[in-house]
């Protein structure tokens, strides 16, 4: 595997993990808002039988300014006494005031808060009491006898007879409501007579000295399934917690193998996690496979001691990859300056004057990819010239020209028939950007958990061949037949090797003509390498390329990347001016309790 493959499977991995985790470096959502609204009396029945099902009517009672619309609540899913334990809420009925009640929900960043809207937008209510009944149920709520045994409650009533082995560990009023709370009177049936009662308002749980400057918290019905537990002057975002113990062991809860930071990420169900992990797999084995579909035969490379025969740089290149290449350009300019169709000459301010020498019926003879490029550039009549400097304007029709050689040259190969569209692989291409941007789409994770994004991903990463050079278009016998002549003369350009026996001495002019294709092939640099350890000599001279007498050390032509240092730098930066004009023209919550139920609300 090469090393910019490697680097490219590296940044996908890592984009892959940011997109996947992103949610864990999310905040909380709950902030300190002030609330207008206070609530006079929260009255609630939670009913709970012997598989942990809850049942919960909430009755709560508020008094609204001028201006408010509604009330929300929201559930704190996580368990704090397990952290892979989970209290799913669902929402039954919302009634306001004996009518039902409109509501959305909704899942907050992170995704452990649960979240009910309630009320309308375009309906403000009238000032005064409103009460708001909402039904919802919850399993698993009895705990293991462990939950909440390490608090202080600064309410105790009742004394463990035995070895109790659960509890009822429960915020009756959810800690993160924001409004204060006058009355409230909670009614609790539990499956098993309790034993030990504990209970805390205004606070979860805490010192006794500390709970004592809030409204006071009584116990009735301790040693019975049935309790009624009542508060007054609750302060905002702090609630009510009760923990009773019962002699039989809890029946399972719900549970996830991850933490709940997690269900932003990989869900809250293990059935779904498992089916897109394995689908994961399976298109990830899929895309590879079919990727390598697109992957033609090679034909056999044997070493050519020239072009195919009327072939330009850009023809050649194309035949042997498929593709044009970054030196394109720089390549065709080079070629028509060896055959004496234009001059170039270095001006002191280091931009090119590229002129025309020949009149249109010179031009003419060349290939379409080449004299497509001398007529992007306005040469066609002797004297006609063109600047590579940093003009928008020349910086534009340079990079218009780039562009042009490179469609001018995959329509000569489709148009003399050495190659064919290939169905399957532009299919295959198409789906792959597709998944790309379902991918990015899944990542985003807007009310799903990110794991959605993994089996796109997964065929962006195993279908990666169908970005390839290529793909999509296919060699016929007579262009899988270019291309390995084209492919072996570019080993004659680039290779030491034992067939090659190109004679460098008797072949000077040779050498300098087949500069312009190992340009195109970005070996400009190992073709002279090549002429250095054969002839024990420095390369000849290009009288076409102005860059002084001799090309040791320092020469631009020759060097690694192609060798265009001097002439591709002005070309580059000339286009980079004008790409940069355009860039810059175009530019332009959740409370937490002493026990489950955590939660809250507030107004809106």
């Amino acid at each position: 595997m090469s090393i910019k493959r490697i680097v490219t499977l590296v940044i996908f991995i890592v984009a892959v993990l940011i997109g996947l985790f992103h949610p864990l470096l999310q905040g909380s959502s709950a902030d300190a808002t002030y609330e207008p609204v206070v609530i006079t009396n929260f009255d609630a029945d939670y009913s709970v039988d012997s598989s942990g099902f809850m049942t919960a009517t909430e009755n709560i009672t508020v008094k609204v300014p001028v201006g408010r619309r509604g009330i929300f609540q929201f559930w704190d899913v996580a368990d704090p006494a397990n952290d892979k334990g989970r209290y799913f809420p669902t929402i039954l009925s919302v009634q306001r005031d004996g009518k039902p009640e409109p509501y959305e929900t909704s899942w907050e960043p992170g995704g452990t808060i649960y979240s009910a809207k309630i009320g309308q937008a375009d309906v403000i209510l009238s000032p005064g009491l409103h009460t708001y009944v909402i039904r919802y149920t919850t399993p698993g709520v009895i705990s293991p006898v462990s939950a909440g045994a390490q608090k202080t409650f600064p309410t105790t009533v009742g004394a463990n007879s035995g070895d109790p082995q659960s509890a009822f560990y429960w915020n009756v009023i959810a800690p993160g409501w924001r409004m204060p709370i006058q009355q409230s009177t909670i009614r609790v049936t539990l499956p098993f007579a309790t034993e030990q009662v504990q209970c805390a308002s205004g606070i979860g749980s805490g010192s006794a000295s500390v709970a004592a400057q809030y409204g006071p918290c009584t116990v009735l019905g301790a040693g019975t399934p049935n309790l009624t537990l009542t508060a007054s002057n609750i302060p905002a975002v702090s609630g009510m917690t009760v923990r009773a113990t019962m002699a039989p062991p809890n029946p399972p809860q719900v549970t996830l193998p991850w933490t709940p930071k997690f269900d932003a990420v990989f869900g809250r169900s293990i059935g779904p996690f498992a089916f897109v992990m394995l689908l994961s797999i399976a298109v990830l084995i899929a895309g590879f496979f079919w990727a390598r579909t697109s992957r033609e035969p090679e034909p056999g490379f044997p070493v050519m001691y020239a072009p195919p025969d009327g072939f330009g740089p850009v023809q050649t290149r194309y035949m042997a990859y498929e593709d044009a290449g970054p030196h394109a350009l720089v390549s065709s300019l080079y070629y028509m300056a060896d055959k004496r169709l234009i001059s170039l000459e270095k001006r002191a301010d280091d931009s090119w004057l590229v002129t025309a020498a020949v009149g249109p019926e010179e031009f003419a003879k060349l290939d379409t990819a080449t004299r497509s490029v001398a007529t992007s550039l306005g040469l066609s009549a002797p004297g006609e010239w063109f600047l590579a400097d940093k003009s928008v304007a020349n910086g534009k029709a340079l990079a218009t020209a780039k562009t042009t050689v490179a469609k001018e040259a995959a329509t000569w190969a489709r148009s003399t028939g050495l190659v064919v569209p290939a169905a399957s692989e532009k299919v295959g291409r198409l789906v792959w950007v597709l998944c790309f941007v379902a991918a990015f789409i899944g990542f985003l994770g807007l009310g799903w958990p990110t794991m959605f994004g993994l089996p796109f991903a997964a065929f962006v990463l195993g279908g990666y061949g169908f970005m390839k050079l290529g793909v999509g278009t296919r060699r016929t016998q007579l262009g899988r037949e270019y291309w390995s002549k084209s492919a072996g003369f570019e080993r004659l350009l680039s290779t030491d090797s034992a067939q090659d026996r190109f004679d460098f001495a008797a072949n000077k002019d040779l050498f300098i003509s087949f500069i312009p294709y190992a340009v195109a092939f970005g070996v400009a640099d190992k073709w002279a390498e090549k002429y250095r350890i054969y002839t024990n000599s420095e390369p000849p001279n290009p009288t076409w390329y102005p860059y002084g007498a001799g090309y040791l050390g320092a020469s631009a032509l020759y060097s690694a990347g192609g060798g265009v240092d001097s002439f591709e730098s002005a070309v580059s930066s000339s286009i980079g001016t004008y790409q940069a004009s355009q860039s810059s023209s175009s530019s332009g919550g959740g409370g937490g309790g002493g026990g489950g139920g955590g939660g809250g609300g507030g107004s809106w």
